[in-house]
């Protein structure tokens, strides 16, 4: 494993003591992408919750069938049959958002996104954060 080192010295091989360091596969951060950003926020619906994936293919497959799009995957994943998305979207972003942009959110969802029931029978926001 190798680290970035900020004094100009680029890439150097990582230092643990003599000990061998282990190496995990896993994807260290997955950055958030809009409802609107389309495939974009369905692949990473899908890297959040399919594991053992080697390919990009490999998302998209679904019971031995691959699917054309992300969309179609969620579908057959039955992530998109309610509005579960939308809900997981508005909580991860009230995390890292301000009041007005959480209603941009929340307009770009009931405008542009297919909402099953825009009235929403539940909050989605956590109540400890102050929106």
């Amino acid at each position: 494993m190798h680290s970035f080192q900020p004094n100009g010295l680029g890439m150097q091989k990582r230092k643990n003591g003599g000990k061998d360091v282990v190496v995990k596969k896993t994807i260290g951060r997955i950055y958030y992408a809009q409802p609107t950003s389309g495939e974009k926020y369905y692949l990473r619906m899908l890297l959040n919750t399919v594991e053992g994936c080697r390919s990009y293919e490999d998302i998209r497959t679904v019971d031995g069938v691959v699917h054309p799009t992300y969309k179609s995957a969620c579908y057959a994943l039955g992530l998109l049959n309610d509005d579960k998305e939308w809900n997981d979207c508005i909580k991860e972003a009230s995390h890292l958002a301000f009041a007005p942009q959480m209603h941009q959110l929340f307009c770009t969802i009931l405008l542009f996104c297919e909402v099953t029931d825009p009235r929403g029978k539940s909050d989605p926001v956590p109540k400890e954060r102050d929106c």
